[in-house]
């Protein structure tokens, strides 16, 4: 769906293109370039949709590109976008598609949870190794000089993944922060499967308190 303010008429153009190689943008191939879409009315709500056929190498990643034209190139003058559904449509002749079907939009607790196979982390909503962010960590007080953090995971992972350690003080990977003596400690993984992982140190403080944030990569 498409809202613009521009006084008049715009029709945007579609281009999409695919990566040459998994999660890799250094390279991409077109597989609709530039194309027009429905003409979109100023002032108004307009469903726009095309059919293409997917490349066989999509699965690498796919960029979808509106370009809404000089129309926009005053301050004033905006498009919005909403309700975006890229899927597989079967018995759909490729080109314009002037009565698509209704959008299929999961609710946000859906998307989270597949979301969530792929990509996990202790952190709130900001980037990882992010210092001085405590909040969410694992923590635990060292018995003798052994210290180990037990992950439970939000959601079983798409395969095993890459498992990564940050001090919450400095945002260094591959280590834990001792917030008793104020310094940070590397750890080791001892496991990290699709349900369940660790980490641990043997280089502990009996009796220090330690912390600790990570992420889960099951990326494809």
């Amino acid at each position: 769906m498409v809202y613009q303010n521009t006084g008049s008429a715009i029709t945007p153009t579609l281009t999409i293109k695919h990566a040459n190689a998994a999660d890799n943008w250094s390279a991409s191939t077109s597989d609709v370039s530039a194309v027009s879409l429905q003409s979109c009315a100023s002032g108004a709500w307009t469903q726009v949709a095309y059919t293409f056929t997917a490349h066989v190498s999509s699965g690498n990643g796919v960029e979808v590109t509106l370009d809404f034209g000089s129309a926009l190139n005053i301050a004033s003058k905006q498009a919005i976008t909403t309700n975006w559904d890229l899927r597989i449509t079967p018995g759909v002749s490729t080109g314009l598609n002037a009565v698509p079907p209704l959008p299929e939009l999961r609710s946000v607790m859906t998307e989270m949870q597949i979301n969530q196979r792929y990509f996990q982390t202790s952190y709130d909503n900001i980037a990882p190794g992010t210092a001085a962010v405590p909040a969410g960590c694992l923590a635990i007080a060292a018995y003798g000089t052994l210290v180990r953090f037990n992950m439970g995971y939000k959601q079983t992972l798409r395969a095993d993944p890459t498992v990564t350690a940050y001090s919450t003080t400095s945002g260094t990977s591959g280590v834990c922060y001792d917030a008793t003596s104020a310094s940070d400690v590397t750890v080791t993984l001892g496991y990290g499967g699709q349900n369940s992982g660790y980490f641990y140190s043997n280089s502990a403080t009996g009796g220090h308190e330690y912390l600790l944030h990570f992420t889960l990569s099951a990326e494809l």
